[in-house]
C-alpha cells in the first residue's frame, strides 16, 4: 500500500470516529468518498481521480441525502398532539398575574393565553393554540 491509500483510511476513520462521538452529520458526507478513494488508491488509479471521486461523491451524498436528513431531525415530542384539544383551566390564567394552570389529558400545566388581556376562569375550556416552553398557550373555544 502507498502512502495516499494510508491517507484516505486515516480520512475514513476520522469521518466515521468524528460522526459516532458527535453524531451531528457533519462528517458523515464524506465516508463513501473516502471509502472509494481508498478503493482507487489500492488500485493505484492516479490521484487526481481519487480526488474527483472524493469530492465528486461527497456532494452528491450532501446533495441527494441532506433533505431526508434534515426532515428525520425534526424532533417532535408528545405534547405536539395537544395543540388543537381541549383544556379545563384548573387555576385562573391571567397573563398579567402571570399565573394560571390547565388540565389535560390528566395532567395539569402551566397555561397562558394567546392575548395578553384575555383571561380564563376555573372551569372554563380552552383550546390549546401552540406550545411555548412548558405553558400551553390557550384560546377561546369560539376562536378555534
Amino acid at each position: 500500500m502507498n502512502e495516499i491509500t494510508w491517507v484516505w483510511i486515516g480520512i475514513t476513520a476520522f469521518a466515521v470516529f468524528f460522526e459516532a462521538i458527535t453524531v451531528t452529520l457533519v462528517t458523515i458526507w464524506f465516508i463513501p468518498g473516502a471509502i472509494v478513494a481508498t478503493i482507487l488508491a489500492l488500485l493505484n488509479l492516479p490521484l487526481w481521480s481519487q480526488l474527483v471521486a472524493f469530492f465528486a461523491l461527497s456532494a452528491i451524498c450532501l446533495i441527494f441525502f441532506m433533505p431526508a436528513v434534515r426532515k428525520k431531525r425534526i424532533v417532535r415530542t408528545n405534547a405536539d398532539s395537544l395543540i388543537g384539544k381541549k383544556a379545563v383551566v384548573t387555576e385562573q390564567v391571567n397573563n398579567i398575574s402571570g399565573e394560571g394552570a390547565c388540565k389535560i389529558e390528566g395532567k395539569v400545566w402551566t397555561a397562558r393565553s394567546s392575548e395578553e388581556e384575555t383571561t380564563f376562569e376555573v372551569g372554563e375550556v380552552a383550546v390549546v393554540k401552540e406550545i411555548s416552553g412548558v405553558k400551553l398557550i390557550l384560546t377561546k373555544t369560539s376562536q378555534e
